[in-house]
């Protein structure tokens, strides 16, 4: 029905990149909610390009015809991290004062069903039987476009806490607007160590500062200790060489060291 996918922040891919989204099964189009940072920066292409720094900006923007655009809908961004778990999702941005377009943009589409913008704070939708709910941190305002709603906050130290849920998972639109209308993350660190608390609506306690900790009910998160895969289909452990994948009984197993395929039946 929907999945809730996010980078960890910064800039992985310069032109294309959505740092994180909710998209979500639907016959309409324009099918995902996401916020961004709209960067650009003849300094960052220079790590993917090797044309001379201070024309690329022109350069890409003569081909892809949006890249200083202001008001553009792909992005990375320096200033732009994240820390998900399951289906919930703290996004903060602390632009400082030579960041190039300094605001923060949202697209909502405005075929949603519904987009509440309930008095608790949060931005509440319904897709179908897909529910997401957006929590600004600080002040914004509403741009209606052709297909969306832009969501702007010209506040350079901002972010949102997301929560994304469907009938499966909580009986009811109403039911999961009853939720998390009682959430309210905090902030707890406005300076340099911008830092946000919040207690999901499934009991999980996430604080998360930008450049720093990522601590999910009390312990820290470390990349580290994360699989190269860890899917439901697909697994590999960092630096082994080896992926496997798994469609029900049938497995594959592609070794890159070795320049081997095994197949077997579990």
């Amino acid at each position: 029905q929907y999945a809730l996918g996010s980078l960890q922040g910064g800039i992985l891919q310069p032109i294309q990149q959505h740092t994180w989204d909710a998209t979500y099964v639907s016959d309409k189009p324009n099918n995902t909610i996401f916020t961004l940072h709209p960067f650009f920066s003849g300094k960052e292409l220079a790590t993917f390009f090797p044309e001379e720094q201070k024309f690329l900006s022109d350069e890409v923007n003569r081909y892809h015809l949006v890249y200083t655009n202001p008001n553009k809908w792909n992005s990375s961004s320096p200033y732009e991290q994240t820390f998900q778990h399951k289906n919930t999702i703290i996004v903060l941005y602390n632009l400082d004062e030579t960041a190039q377009q300094p605001h923060i943009d949202g697209f909502f589409p405005k075929n949603l069903d519904e987009r509440e913008i309930h008095n608790s704070g949060w931005i509440i939708c319904r897709a179908g039987s897909v529910f997401i709910a957006v929590y600004p941190l600080k002040p914004s305002e509403w741009i209606e476009e052709g297909v969306n709603w832009r969501w702007r906050s010209n506040e350079k130290q901002n972010g949102v806490v997301v929560e994304v849920g469907s009938t499966d998972e909580d009986e009811s639109y109403q039911a999961f607007k009853s939720r998390v209308a009682q959430l309210h993350p905090e902030i707890i660190n406005a300076g340099k160590a911008f830092t946000v608390q919040y207690k999901t609506r499934h009991g999980d306690s996430m604080r998360f500062t930008f450049g720093g900790k990522r601590v999910l009910n009390g312990q820290t998160i470390s990349f580290h200790t994360y699989k190269f895969f860890n899917g439901p289909f697909v697994q590999s452990e960092r630096g082994s060489g080896v992926v496997r994948m798994t469609y029900k009984n049938a497995v594959r197993e592609l070794d890159f060291k070795k320049a081997l395929v095994r197949e077997w039946q579990q």
